[in-house]
């Protein structure tokens, strides 16, 4: 295997390793609160920064070896993981819980609707 190959499963473990220990046990240790949302959204702010970090780190991956091998660059293969490993997981209780909060919002109560906001981007993207 060369060292293209190597850096290449090296920045998907990191990533899956970020998701799976980090991100995803974060957002269940939330569930059933009305911090789901919150959770959501800090994970996805930190998760956007690794990926900037080592996408900047492994530059070369993405101008040379992944073009040459006809792979995804490192961007798309981040948000693809996300998607498969974290979103899946746990969209179910954060659309709830957005919903509620809307339903809040529609009744009067106070919400963030700075979070509110952020959280409908996320759907968005």
């Amino acid at each position: 295997m060369d060292n293209g190959a190597k850096l290449y499963r090296y920045f998907q473990d990191v990533v899956k390793k970020y998701l799976l220990e980090v991100a995803v046990p974060q957002v269940n240790e939330k569930r059933g609160t009305s911090g789901v949302m919150t959770a959501y959204l800090k994970i996805w702010d930190n998760y956007a920064m690794l990926v900037k970090l080592l996408d900047r780190m492994f530059d070369y991956l993405n101008r040379y070896y992944l073009k040459n091998q006809s792979l995804k660059i490192l961007g798309v293969t981040a948000l693809e993981l996300f998607n498969q490993i974290f979103y899946n997981e746990v969209k179910d209780s954060f659309r709830t819980e957005v919903l509620l909060n809307f339903t809040k919002d529609r009744n009067g109560d106070i919400v963030n609707k700075d979070l509110l906001r952020d959280a409908v981007k996320c759907f968005v993207m």
